[in-house]
């Protein structure tokens, strides 16, 4: 896999870790509507219930929260170090083509000066072996 396509596997992850903490900020919304509509009732194991479910959803999203920031902290280094690495080799790879093309010229260089020097009065006397 090249690097690139490594770094926008992390960013999917990263991705989906933020789509996880805003399904859980909207279920926490949900029981908070649903919290509220209840408290209007005169029943408060409903209510209780409710605000464990609050309670659970907070720490739920807290949670997904934590981990978004971890994902990016994380993902944010790892994809310094893939760009790094690409460049590096990417420099490399120059590197060893311009050693190529430089043995290519010389023997280019070399074959032009194997081409005999012609006078002008030599010229239909010249042979090419």
């Amino acid at each position: 896999m090249c690097q690139f396509e490594l770094i926008l596997e992390g960013e999917k992850h990263v991705d989906q870790a933020r789509n996880h903490l805003n399904r859980c900020e909207t279920t926490e919304m949900k029981i908070r509507k649903e919290l509220k509509k209840a408290t209007k009732k005169p029943l408060a194991e409903e209510v209780r219930e409710l605000e464990m479910r609050v309670a659970q959803a907070e720490r739920t999203r807290e949670h997904a929260q934590l981990e978004v920031v971890d994902r990016i902290q994380e993902n944010e280094a790892v994809k310094l170090i893939r760009v790094k690495e690409g460049l590096l080799k990417l420099s490399e790879s120059y590197i060893e083509l311009a050693h190529k093309c430089h043995i290519i010229y010389e023997a280019q260089k070399d074959i032009a000066h194997e081409i005999p020097d012609v006078h002008q009065q030599d010229i239909h006397e010249l042979k090419y072996t």
